[in-house]
């Protein structure tokens, strides 16, 4: 009897502390991305999206490409239908963001 509780001990640390295999989520394909530019008011991000699974999840990440003193990334969630394939789009409204 005094044997079963360290071996029960041993027994489920090893269960809970066994690695388990995680899979990253499957990329989806851009077949379109745009930004619209209707200055200085607003700016749409747009893109079609198709993937194998179902794509539940989208992130706009948009930033500048210029020489800059800092890099700065952006993040948007943009409302969207999911399914394999999708469109999604997003308008920033610079006149609400401080920008102008």
């Amino acid at each position: 009897m005094r044997f079963r509780y360290p071996l029960l001990i041993i027994f489920m640390m090893g269960f809970l502390l066994a690695p388990t295999r995680v899979t990253a989520a499957p990329q989806a394909d851009v077949s379109a991305d745009s930004a619209t530019l209707e200055f200085p008011n607003t700016v749409t991000f747009s893109a079609t999206l198709e993937a194998d699974a179902p794509i539940v999840d989208v992130t706009l990440e948009y930033g500048n490409d210029q020489l800059t003193c800092g890099e700065v990334t952006a993040k948007a969630f943009p409302d969207f239908t999911p399914g394999t394939s999708t469109d999604v789009s997003w308008t920033w409204d610079m006149r609400q963001s401080g920008s102008l």
